[in-house]
């Protein structure tokens, strides 16, 4: 039996800057260090979609591979490869940044995966990274970075 993917994690976050100000970090596939939290390194090999970016984190590491990258639509996912920490499989997580008027945008961060058993957990903790990281994101940008 073929499973599904579902989405199981989705947060949104209204930023006080510009959509192409705003894009301009969440979209860079390769500088994530400094606003996701607990990055402290990130390596990319390969340009444009099928890059793979080598993520550090805590003593840990993590690759990811570029999925789909649309700066006219200020959209970008990334695949998260096996392997991996978490009880999920085929984990696609897209990041796009709308315009929330006044001058101002909204990004939608979500992730999507094949599940198995109970995900409540894991989405707790997916969610609250998310906003952990575009909390960061929004202190980089009050900060002119």
């Amino acid at each position: 039996m073929i499973q599904e993917s579902l989405e199981y994690a989705r947060v949104t976050r209204v930023f006080a800057h510009r959509r192409d100000v705003v894009w301009r970090s969440a979209g860079n596939f390769g500088g994530i260090v400094g606003w996701v939290q607990g990055v402290v390194a990130c390596e990319v090999n390969g340009d444009g979609v099928g890059a793979i970016r080598t993520v550090t984190m805590k003593g840990r590491q993590v690759r990811e591979r570029l999925a789909a990258w649309d700066p006219a639509r200020c959209v970008i996912a990334y695949q998260i490869l096996p392997p991996h920490s978490l009880p999920l499989s085929d984990i696609l997580s897209t990041i796009e940044v709308l315009d929330a008027g006044s001058g101002g945008a909204e990004v939608v961060w979500r992730s999507q995966a094949v599940c198995d058993g109970d995900v409540e957990p894991v989405r707790m903790a997916i969610e609250a990274f998310f906003l952990n990281s575009l909390d960061n994101l929004h202190s980089l940008l009050d900060r002119g970075a």
